[in-house]
């Protein structure tokens, strides 16, 4: 069972709060990523425009975006919360009429913790000054030099990590502390360092990018198939007390992987094949059913939803011959 909402926004806004206390140094600027292509509404006090009334012009940044250099609207902004020597305006939330970022920002993460844009990208601290900042941040997309991708997006930012391991560090750097969204429902902080003679990235880097789009629609609807009542038979459906597993981002990534191995490119088809392995067993390609499915499926023949249809009633049954490995497979009956 995954933990009630009010529990959530309880423990985003402790993370936030421990971040800024435990993790900004002194000499630091408090910084926070949006992204004006996620939906905001005018009457947020997130919306870029209330936050320049409030703070000042001078308090965001644009981040230039390779992708679209010509218009600037859809560029991030980092939002200077805090610069160096100064609290967070409300670090403690318990100032009467202080203006409330961190909860604000804290509440709005765990709002739209199930969609696919997000407009809360994270809360950042760095010794430099915001332009330095959004220009570092503008250079982390650049994976080589003819690919640029928004990997400052929270999914993108949690499967670059992964797929650098350790080595992400140096290319975070100037920011030295990074609280990011994640795909599980709660966060993940990244540290940067300064770094002589940085490696190049690993094309398996770019790889994992390019298919974000599939990952997310994974991600999206893998949330919605464990919040519904009816979904029958799936024993290995997600129980923990977060929304998705850890590293879901990383599973989902190795779902979508596997099934374009399988031959599968239409992204209904991949979704299908992931949410069932997912859910009923991981091991279904493997079946002679479901293996015959995939293959029509990669002809063009027939969508998966389409095909998987018929084995409405069979799939414990198949799950069970799955876990009989030495058994012959038998024939099923449509």
């Amino acid at each position: 069972m995954t933990t009630a909402p009010d529990s959530f926004a309880a423990r985003y806004r402790t993370a936030l709060q421990r971040f800024v206390h435990e993790q900004r140094a002194p000499g630091e600027y408090l910084y926070l990523l949006l992204d004006p292509l996620a939906e905001c509404a005018q009457d947020d006090p997130l919306h870029p425009a209330r936050l320049r009334v409030a703070l000042g012009d001078a308090a965001l940044t644009p981040v230039p975006r390779n992708d679209v250099r010509h218009a600037p609207d859809a560029w991030p902004l980092l939002a200077s919360l805090a610069k160096p020597g100064a609290p967070a305006m409300d670090a403690d939330a318990n100032v009467a009429g202080a203006p409330s970022w961190l909860i604000w920002s804290a509440d709005r993460a765990r709002q739209e913790s199930a969609q696919r844009k997000r407009y809360i990208c994270g809360w950042l601290t760095s010794t430099q000054p915001p332009q330095a900042v959004a220009d570092a941040l503008a250079a982390l997309g650049q994976l080589d030099s003819a690919t640029w991708f928004p990997v400052f997006e929270s999914v993108r930012l949690e499967l670059l990590a992964s797929a650098l391991q350790r080595g992400l560090d140096g290319h975070l750097w100037p920011v030295s502390n990074w609280l990011s969204p994640n795909s599980q429902g709660g966060f993940i902080r990244l540290k940067g360092r300064a770094q002589d003679n940085l490696p190049p990235l690993p094309a398996q880097a770019r790889e994992v990018q390019q298919l974000v789009p599939q990952i997310t629609e994974l991600l999206v609807a893998w949330r919605k198939a464990l919040q519904r009542d009816d979904l029958g038979y799936a024993p290995q459906r997600w129980q923990g007390e977060m929304p998705l597993p850890e590293q879901a981002a990383v599973l989902a990534y190795r779902q979508i992987r596997d099934g374009r191995a399988l031959g599968l490119r239409e992204t209904d088809d991949l979704l299908a094949l992931a949410l069932r392995r997912l859910l009923i067993h991981p091991d279904l390609p493997d079946h002679p059913c479901i293996a015959a499915d995939i293959e029509s499926a990669a002809r063009g023949e027939a969508t998966l939803r389409e095909r998987f249809a018929r084995h409405h009633g069979l799939w414990e049954w198949m799950s069970r011959q799955l876990n009989k490995r030495n058994a012959a497979w038998p024939t099923p009956s449509y």
